[in-house]
């Protein structure tokens, strides 16, 4: 519906059918609660016409939340949603306070602890966070100020499914760098147009984050052969029935 950043149940809805993994912003309340949430100054936590100073105690949030034109979300819903959403991933962004988010999140909910993917965003933090019991940890960059050689150093002593990074770094030729030293993936944020699409991947991402972009979709096909006589072979799609001649 054109909002962006809500972090909301109707997001997590509008894209799990189309997404396997699913970016969401975590911020601690005031009394040490987690709220999906990318900034608290966002326009719908206001009241009386002035944003909130900094974070809010969880019943606030939640009274001002109620406000809104979706349906906020909690650690403890989002968890909720997953149970019931089985193909679908989270990765988890926080601004602060990331570690003790996570270790919060894998002794609260372990039933869960596969179904997300935290980011670390020091190269020192990979291995403590792993260590929680999460499947996957991948390292973000855009809050790490080395060069692409003390990232490749990192990388020879870290096992990531993925290296987040801007555009920026993708452009100096990290990921190539990267896949040849170590096998990692890049995925790059954000894409928001078909052409930067096709730019990064050519640049060598792997896979992207984005605020609108969809899915190609995927043709599946069912071939029955006639073998090596001749005969009718068949291709079978969503689509209907092709029929292949063979002599």
């Amino acid at each position: 519906n054109g909002m962006d950043y809500t972090n909301s149940h109707e997001a997590l809805e509008a894209n799990g059918g189309d997404f396997e993994l699913i970016e969401i912003d975590l911020a601690w309340t005031s009394d040490e609660r987690l709220v999906c949430l990318h900034d608290w100054d966002a326009g719908f936590l206001a009241k009386d016409g002035a944003l909130p100073a900094g974070p809010l105690p969880m019943a606030e949030f939640e009274a001002r939340a109620g406000a809104a034109p979706w349906r906020p979300c909690t650690l403890a819903s989002l968890a909720d949603w997953l149970r019931g959403h089985e193909g679908v991933r989270v990765v988890l962004d926080l601004k602060a306070g990331a570690l003790d988010a996570y270790g919060a999140i894998a002794e609260t909910y372990p039933d869960v602890l596969g179904r997300l993917i935290p980011q670390v965003y020091q190269p020192e933090d990979w291995a403590r966070v792993r260590d929680m019991g999460y499947d996957d940890v991948i390292w973000t960059l855009y809050q790490y100020d080395g060069d692409s050689d003390a990232v490749l150093g990192w990388l020879a002593r870290m096992d990531l499914p993925g290296l987040v990074m801007p555009p920026e770094r993708l452009e100096a030729g990290l990921a190539l760098r990267a896949r040849a030293a170590t096998g990692v993936r890049t995925w790059v944020h954000t894409i928001n147009s078909r052409a930067e699409l096709e730019a990064v991947l050519e640049a060598g991402a792997a896979e992207v984050f984005t605020d609108v972009l969809k899915p190609a979709p995927i043709l599946r096909y069912e071939v029955e052969s006639s073998g090596d006589v001749a005969g009718a072979s068949g291709l079978r799609s969503a689509g209907g029935e092709l029929e292949l001649a063979r002599g």
